[in-house]
Order: C-alpha cells, then structure tokens, then sequence
C-alpha cells in the first residue's frame, strides 16, 4: 500500500499499478483540494503524459476547456484545486490569530509586529511542510529538469527562504494596513454576525478563485513585457534567447538520464 503522502517506497515505483482516474478509489472526490487520485504527493495533474519528458505535454487541449465558468461560479474551482487548502489555513490563521480592531485603530509597533510575525511563520511553515516533503523526503519523483535536481542547492534554498521571508512580511504590512482602515471606519466591511453577512462572506472566498486567476494571468502578462522582464526575471545576458520565438528555437535534444518520470 502506498504511505499517506501518495509516494511509493523507491523499489516498488516500477511495480506500481496503473490505476484509472475514472475508476479512481475515491470516486468523483479523487481530485478534492487539488489532489490527483487521492494523493497530495507522487502523481502529476492528469493532463500530464507520464510517458513524455518532464515539461513536454502539450496543454493545448487541457488550454482549450478554459475558463471553467460553471466551475468558477458554483465553487468547483474552490473545492477541487489547492485552494481550498489555502481556504482552511486561513481560517485556521485568523481563528488562532484573531483581528482585534478595536487595537488596530491605532497604528502600533506591537500589534503590528504580532500579525508581521505569525504571517511570516505561517508561510514558511506551509512552504517549508512541502519543501521537506519534496526536497528531503523525496515524496516526488518527477522533476521538471531531472540534471538540476542531483544535489541539494542550498544557496538557491537561501536564496528562496530570504525573498520568500520578504514577500511575507510586506504582505503582512498590507494586511495591516487595511486592519487599521477597517477599524477606523475608512473602508467597509462585511460584518458576519447576520445571514446575509454569512452568505456573501462564504460568496466572496468561494470566488476569490476567480480574482485570484485573473490578477495571476495579467500579472505574469505585465511581467513578460520586454522593457519590464529584465528587471523581474532573467538577467539581461539571457533575455535575448528567451524572448526569441518558439520557431527559432532550436529542437532541445536532452541527454539520456536515468531518471525514471514514474
């Protein structure tokens, strides 16, 4: 039986029955909170072919089915993608860490620095949960360029941690920010102490989904504008190869590996 992360022991990944995402052990729940048949770990999502290289699936087709409007307005989109787990950590954050707005009507470094704190501790928790599980533990075994992935790069790992640590605490500081607008009537809220506020509260998290796509898509758009991408991205040295198109390109040919993409 395979452990509760969904990754087979390293001797039995040949061995490892082919099991059909339509006959899946868990039903029409295979895929909840953005698993892939029930598991968290070991198996890519399903319009990946196994049988190609790392990154040569084409999305063509799983591209031409999007966007999922039933799905985003019924809150499909929620249940069955790792949104959902976001969903509980969030609550999960503000239930342990509640908002106090009756301190938040003023600015001050204590209250401040506590919500700093937790939201910075709970990103590289949730991070560092999936980080041990790949990079440590091995619970995946298909990565995207298998040469890379030989020996374990701390310095990049340092690097990651340091921007990650930054991008938590500025985010923070913004959720800080509205705290205090909230608080000091500059901004309304939704109150959730009526039915109606219930409703449009579970309403709004159940389409955050779609804002979330939307601000993902023309952001990376925006990202990808030549005069901006330099700065963003890739070093400068590189950014002639990349923004060259597909067709002038030439065919990548890896070298064989023993990397086995099961």
């Amino acid at each position: 039986l395979p452990n509760p992360f969904g990754c087979w022991p390293k001797r039995e990944r040949e061995a490892r029955p082919k099991i059909s995402r339509h006959r899946s052990v868990m039903g029409a729940f295979s895929n909840f909170a953005g698993c892939v048949d029930g598991a968290f770990f070991g198996e890519p999502p399903a319009w990946v072919d196994k049988a190609k290289q790392p990154g040569a699936t084409s999305q063509k087709a799983f591209i031409s089915q999007q966007p999922d409007w039933v799905g985003y307005l019924s809150g499909k989109n929620l249940v069955f993608s790792p949104a959902l787990v976001w969903i509980v950590v969030m609550v999960a954050d503000y239930w342990v860490f509640p908002y106090d707005f009756e301190e938040a009507k003023v600015l001050r470094r204590g209250w401040v620095s506590r919500r700093v704190l937790s939201t910075v501790t709970l990103t590289l928790a949730f991070y560092g949960f999936f980080h041990v599980m790949v990079d440590v533990f091995g619970a995946s075994h298909r990565p995207f360029d298998p040469r890379r992935h030989k020996t374990y790069n701390l310095p990049k790992t340092l690097h990651n941690l340091w921007y990650t640590t930054l991008g938590a605490a500025q985010w923070a500081l913004w959720e800080c920010g509205f705290m205090y607008c909230y608080a000091t009537g500059r901004l309304k809220m939704v109150e959730i102490d009526s039915i109606v506020g219930v409703v449009t509260t579970m309403l709004l998290m159940s389409w955050f989904i779609l804002w979330r796509d939307i601000h993902f898509y023309f952001a990376h758009k925006i990202m990808h504008v030549q005069c901006v991408y330099k700065y963003v991205s890739k070093s400068p040295k590189t950014l002639p190869r990349l923004m060259k198109p597909n067709h002038e390109k030439k065919p990548h040919n890896p070298q064989p590996t023993t990397h086995n993409p099961q």
